[in-house]
């Protein structure tokens, strides 16, 4: 077995699409480490198998990787980051692998294993959401006597079969890791492993052919020899005579073995075509399923969109209307406190009251002097006669003043009484009207959410459609 070329496409490390040859008799590849030697090799196994190894967990198939390596990797982590942070949403990335060798007999082989994932309408790429199940495909195109033929799927894996047996898989292909169980041949089940199944063995397949084929030779011309040899011997010739019909029978037999064979191959393609179309069944009904997980969630979604869209009818006319008027609220807080703080207040007593009217008119109109110091207050003196005149009036202000206040007294006290009970409402009102701005973005937050939600839920319905 010679290997020719490997071409490596967005698999682990190995960004883009890289070509590596090979020449005839001993490769080496030597590197530092984290320099992409053990994902070369993974890339090797992968193509032929479909398989990585995981330090942790050993060989995992990277169709169920989230399975198979116990969530270790998510299902696409296979695939090389640097190409997958580099990929749209609803985009489509392919990995991918061809290997090129060529056998004893110089027949030619390419091997292809791709796997493709599409990103599904996430914010973030490296989440275990944010891509669709990439499932592998195999293809072997070899040379035949007619030109060249390709086989997919259970067929190319016989090939494969056929080219790497499994008994010898573990002793072609190895990480360091495994070496050391490997040939430990303290282990006798170790040591009788190893010859049983590496010791020449494509030798040995075909030296048992030879043999079988030589056998048949050979005892033919045994027969013809004795024959002529016991030509006269009536016992003998009966011997030779049931030895040649067990032959032909043997040859009948073979023939019927051929016959039987190429119609084990026949049914084997049957058998292959039938799998292929139950695994498309399989495939539409879990698409089926799918679907309708997809319209039940949009249904749940428009649902709960309809409480919220009833919830907010609900709540606009009896509480949100009150959103936005922290001004008018502010206003009519000053204003109750500004008549609390006048209320608070009796008609101021100016001391005008003394001397009384009567003893004013006295001065002004009798006495015409002062009763305390008997300065005059006449016509000759306009300036006293005008200060006790302005004194009268201020009085009879001053008492209209207090009557009208004594008048509202029961009134203003019952108002009073019911601006005790409003002067807490403005502060509580304030806070009410920051928690309703709180509860109607969190509702219109919600509603953004499952809108988005929908919309995710509407674009995997589309993308069904298309499958």
């Amino acid at each position: 077995m010679r290997i020719n070329t490997i071409t490596i496409n967005n698999f682990q490390s190995y960004y883009g699409e890289q070509l590596i040859e090979f020449s005839d008799g001993l490769n080496l590849i030597i590197g530092n480490g984290g320099t992409g030697k053990s994902k070369l090799f993974n890339a090797f196994y992968w193509v032929l198998f479909g398989e990585i190894y995981i330090t942790s967990e050993g060989w995992c198939k990277t169709d169920t990787l989230f399975l198979s390596s116990h969530k270790a990797l998510h299902n696409y982590e296979f695939i090389n980051k640097k190409a997958l942070s580099e990929t749209p949403v609803d985009g489509k990335i392919i990995c991918s692998v061809v290997l090129d060798i060529t056998d004893d007999k110089d027949n030619n082989y390419i091997i292809e294993r791709q796997a493709s994932t599409i990103r599904q309408p996430k914010q973030e790429w490296d989440t275990k959401d944010s891509w669709s199940q990439p499932i592998s495909s195999l293809k072997v195109t070899r040379d035949i006597t007619t030109g060249t033929k390709s086989e997919v799927g259970f067929l190319a894996e016989s090939i494969i079969a056929d080219l790497f047996p499994k008994e010898i898989r573990d002793y072609i292909w190895f990480q360091g890791e495994s070496l050391e169980e490997l040939i430990d041949f303290r282990n006798k089940e170790n040591l009788r492993y190893a010859v049983q199944h590496i010791s020449y063995y494509p030798y040995y397949e075909k030296m048992s052919e030879i043999i079988n084929e030589a056998k048949i030779k050979i005892s033919k011309d045994e027969v013809k020899k004795l024959s002529s040899l016991n030509a006269k011997n009536a016992e003998a010739k009966s011997l030779i005579s049931k030895i040649k019909i067990l032959q032909e029978r043997i040859q009948i037999e073979e023939e019927n073995k051929k016959k039987i064979s190429s119609n084990i191959e026949t049914i084997k393609l049957s058998l292959t075509d039938d799998e292929s179309k139950m695994e498309g069944m399989a495939g539409f009904a879990k698409l089926v399923t799918d679907y309708d997980e997809c319209e039940k969630e949009v249904i749940r979604l428009n649902n709960k969109l309809t409480e919220l869209d009833n919830e907010q009818r609900k709540l606009l006319p009896s509480l949100w209307i009150l959103r936005g008027t922290d001004q008018m609220i502010e206003e009519s807080k000053r204003l109750v406190k500004s008549h609390v703080e006048e209320e608070a207040t009796l008609p101021e007593k100016k001391y005008i009251d003394e001397p009384s009217r009567a003893k004013l008119e006295q001065i002004l109109y009798k006495d015409h002097q002062c009763f305390v110091c008997g300065s005059p207050v006449d016509d000759e003196h306009k300036k006293a006669v005008d200060w006790i005149l302005n004194r009268i009036k201020a009085q009879e202000k001053y008492y209209q003043e207090l009557d009208d206040y004594r008048n509202n007294l029961e009134q203003s006290k019952m108002f009073n009484m019911f601006v005790g009970k409003i002067q807490d409402y403005p502060d509580y009102l304030l806070r009410s009207v920051k928690n309703i701005d709180r509860h109607y973005q969190e509702i219109e937050d919600e509603i953004d959410k499952l809108i988005r939600l929908r919309k995710r839920e509407h674009d995997k319905k589309a993308e069904l459609d298309k499958k």
